[in-house]
């Protein structure tokens, strides 16, 4: 949802799940035990008494720790072959692992992509391979065939998945449960609202109007806000008529909409009054003025950190200095200690506002607030690198093949779903083969189903005369384990294997030649090829010339 540009830090508008530390959604203990800070191009862990814990080491990557684990990123050197396949180079690529409390890889980096713990689990994804959710043992619970998948929020997760509908590959978002079933469909925005889901709650968008859904998609608020933020405690803080209020589970309000902005804290809300903040109670009635240009949540806390100048101090809940404005920036109290940077490196105080450990260790700020304020991690979604089998099946109608080659390449796009046939694109194998292309949709991973129709053409140049096409061609590009691939096509009832050549394997299924097989790495694509041999597919001499002269990156 749009999020008006006021003079508060990120941390703090992203404080509207979260209302301070040890109150959060994701598992954080009330002290913050550890914290990553980068020196001499490494990282290394601290404790808040400024002691370090682990010792700077070779990563380039290092996150908080969620679950007992945090996730860290490494370069290693790997070998692929060449596109000619007459040599191998080496480049560097990252993998993702993660840490436990002494540093050690508590599971391995070995993966391409990975999210960050999230109430016990964590989405991985191996190099060409699909999603696959973990326990903070490593071990994998489920695999997913979408082609994203975010972290779990009280049980549901979103995903964005390809599915066969009315004869075309579509992307679907969805809402999964812990095993991978679909809970319901995506109501229009819902998806990107996954992070404001609580308390059984999530935003919805209807005609540019906001309301609530809950875990079934059924709609429990309707849609009337301008704006509207995770509920919290019962109630939760929208937008209407450029002003801010907050209702409860019905929708009704409890507080007016009258505020510039407002956050939640612990019992209380931060409330923004043209350029100034201050706090109100349950009620909308103020407990501290607006004075502050910035500030950030008292959370469990009885002091938070204000703005005051050029300089960051703290409060009590009576709007009373007790930690003088000195800091360049200042966070939140994490039960004893906070964190507060001086220039451009942090260190600790205590509530009188004494240094635990002097300003000595570089963190990045956006993580750190991320990670005290954010609604998520700063990791939450993989993307598959393995394409969907599953809806490539769906999509190869047999049936509807049998006995119905097309004869022209209209017929092919209709056949297809496809509105623009003129859009058949040339790829040369050599200088008497061609491939045109009608490319369909995207799926698992990226990829791409293509619907080719092949044929040999001895005169290259000679534009005017017929091509006889005798063979259609499924093209799944890029899947990377092209191999395991081929073992999970779907073929025809009654298709009877033939022979094998290796990296292709022939079926016999009436009076069809079915091949099913993949082009071993650096290519990594897999097809599955129908071949009818009194078939034959003409071209029209209108738009020869647009067909041939188009180009197609897919080999």
């Amino acid at each position: 949802m749009p999020m008006k540009k006021i003079l508060f830090t990120i941390a703090s508008v992203m404080v509207l799940l979260f209302t301070g530390c040890g109150k959060t959604g994701h598992k954080v203990i009330q002290d913050l035990d550890l914290f990553p800070f980068e020196r001499d191009n490494m990282y290394g862990y601290a404790n808040m008494k400024g002691e370090i814990v682990i010792a700077p080491m070779e990563l380039v990557y290092a996150g908080f720790f969620r679950d007992g684990l945090a996730l860290a990123v490494i370069n290693v050197n790997i070998k692929k072959a060449t596109l000619d396949g007459s040599d191998s180079v080496e480049y560097p690529v990252r993998r993702f692992g993660y840490l436990n409390a002494k540093g050690q890889w508590a599971i391995e980096p070995r993966y391409a992509e990975a999210t960050d713990f999230y109430n016990g689990f964590a989405w991985v994804v191996e190099e060409g391979g699909c999603p696959q959710l973990i326990n903070t043992k490593g071990k994998v619970q489920t695999e997913s065939d979408a082609d994203a998948v975010s972290v779990y929020i009280d049980g549901i997760a979103s995903c964005n998945k390809c599915v066969v509908k009315d004869k075309s590959i579509i992307a679907e978002a969805q809402f999964i449960d812990i095993k991978g079933n679909k809970l319901f469909e995506n109501i229009e925005g819902a998806r990107y609202y996954l992070k404001d889901y609580s308390e059984k709650l999530m935003p919805f968008r209807m005609d540019d109007k906001y309301g609530y859904v809950d875990n079934t998609g059924a709609i429990k608020i309707n849609p009337q806000f301008g704006e509207v933020y995770p509920f919290f405690d019962g109630v939760a803080v929208v937008e209407s008529g450029d002003k801010y209020g907050v209702i409860d589970k019905n929708g009704k309000y409890v507080i007016n909409p009258q505020f510039d902005a407002m956050v939640p804290d612990m019992g209380m809300f931060m409330v923004l009054m043209g350029d100034q903040w201050g706090w109100v109670d349950k009620k909308g009635t103020y407990v501290i003025n607006p004075q502050f240009s910035n500030a950030k949540p008292f959370g469990e806390a009885n002091l938070a950190p204000v703005k005051m100048g050029d300089s960051w101090g703290y409060i009590d809940k009576k709007g009373t200095i007790k930690i003088n404005p000195q800091f360049d920036y200042a966070q939140s109290f994490c039960g004893k200690y906070a964190l507060v940077r001086v220039d451009d490196l942090w260190g600790t105080i205590d509530k009188k506002g004494a240094y635990v450990a002097n300003p000595q260790f570089d963190i990045d700020s956006y993580q750190l607030d991320e990670y005290l304020f954010g609604e998520l991690p700063l990791h939450v979604e993989v993307k598959s690198q393995a394409p969907n089998i599953n809806v490539v099946n769906d999509y190869i109608d047999w049936d509807g093949l049998k006995g119905k080659f097309p004869k022209n390449y209209e017929e092919l796009a209709v056949m297809q779903g496809i509105e623009r046939y003129d859009r058949a694109q040339r790829v040369m194998f050599d200088s008497t083969r061609f491939n045109y292309m009608l490319n369909n949709q995207s799926i698992g991973g990226g990829y791409i189903v293509a619907l080719c129709a092949m044929g040999n053409n001895e005169k290259e140049m000679n534009y005017d005369a017929a091509l006889p096409i005798n063979t259609i061609n499924y093209v799944i590009v890029g899947t990377g384990s092209s191999e395991a691939i081929v073992d999970k096509v779907k073929l025809p009832k009654g298709a009877k294997k033939q022979k094998d050549n290796g990296t292709s394997t022939e079926y016999k299924w009436e009076k069809y030649t079915v091949t099913v097989g993949y082009t071993p790495a650096p290519y990594n694509y897999v097809y599955v090829s129908i071949f009818d041999g009194n078939a034959e597919l003409q071209y029209s001499e209108e738009n020869t010339e647009e067909y041939l002269q188009q180009e197609c990156d897919v080999p």
